[in-house]
C-alpha cells in the first residue's frame, strides 16, 4: 500500500525527483513503494511525530483474562502488526539532530499494546464491542485508552496485561495461540503511528493457530 506524504508546494519538485507520485483523488503526494519510505522521512514527519509505519494490514487481537479485582473472566484486546517499519531514533553527531534508522519487519504477527492514532472507524468499532476507553492510571499518573473489566469496570493496566507471563498475549505454545481471535483490517494507505510492541519467541504461533477473520473498514 502507498503512504500519504505531506509535501509543501515549494518542495514538490524535490519530492517528485525522489519518486513521489501525485494522487489526483486525494490531492496529495504519495510514496508508492514501501522500499522507498526512508527516502521520504522529512515529508512523513511533517504531520506529527511517529515511530512505526504499519504496512498493508493490522489486527485487533482479542483475548480473555481474569480480572484482578472481581475475578470474573473479561475480554481484552491488543493489536497485531505484521508488516511494519520500526524507527530507531539516534542523534546525528554531524548536525546534532535526531536521525531515524528504518528497520523493516515482516513474516510474523507481533503484539502491540497500543496504536496511536487509531483510525476513527476502527476505534468506534472497538468501543462498540469492548470495554475500551480513556481511563486515568494512578500507576503512571496519566490517562490512556485502556481495557476495562466487562463486569466491574476496573482498569486492566497495560503493564500487567502485556508484560506478565500469564498474559493472554504472551504466547508460549499452540494452546495459548488458539485462544486468540484476530480481526484483520486491510489498509488502503500505510499508517505512520506511535506504538509500543514486543517480540516473543512464540509470536510465529499467532498466525499459525490464532483464529483470523476479515473486517472491512475501507480504510
Amino acid at each position: 500500500m502507498p503512504l500519504i506524504l505531506n509535501v509543501p508546494y515549494k518542495e514538490k519538485d524535490t519530492a517528485k525527483t525522489i519518486g513521489a507520485k501525485w494522487n489526483p483523488e486525494l490531492k496529495k503526494w504519495i510514496a508508492p513503494h514501501k522500499d522507498s519510505y526512508p527516502d521520504f522521512h522529512e515529508w512523513i514527519l511533517k504531520k506529527e511525530w511517529f515511530d512505526y509505519i504499519i504496512c498493508d494490514v493490522f489486527y485487533i487481537i482479542e483475548g480473555h483474562r481474569q480480572c484482578f479485582k472481581c475475578g470474573e473472566n473479561t475480554k481484552v484486546i491488543g493489536f497485531g502488526i505484521e508488516n511494519y517499519y520500526w524507527l530507531d531514533f539516534d542523534e546525528d553527531e554531524d548536525n546534532e539532530e535526531e536521525c531515524a534508522i528504518y528497520h523493516y519487519y515482516t513474516g510474523e504477527i507481533n503484539v502491540a499494546s497500543y496504536i496511536d492514532p487509531l483510525p476513527e472507524k476502527v476505534l468506534k468499532y472497538i468501543q462498540s464491542k469492548y470495554n475500551y476507553k480513556m481511563r486515568y492510571s494512578k500507576t503512571i499518573k496519566n490517562s490512556y485508552l485502556a481495557n476495562c473489566c466487562d463486569h466491574c469496570d476496573a482498569l486492566q493496566g497495560d503493564y500487567f496485561l502485556f508484560n506478565e507471563m500469564d498474559s493472554p498475549f504472551c504466547i508460549t505454545d499452540k494452546e495459548t495461540a488458539e485462544k486468540l481471535a484476530l480481526y484483520r483490517i486491510k489498509l488502503s494507505y500505510d499508517l505512520p503511528v506511535r506504538a509500543q510492541h514486543s517480540w516473543g519467541s512464540g509470536d510465529p504461533l499467532i498466525k499459525e493457530y490464532g483464529s483470523v477473520k476479515e473486517l472491512d473498514f475501507n480504510l
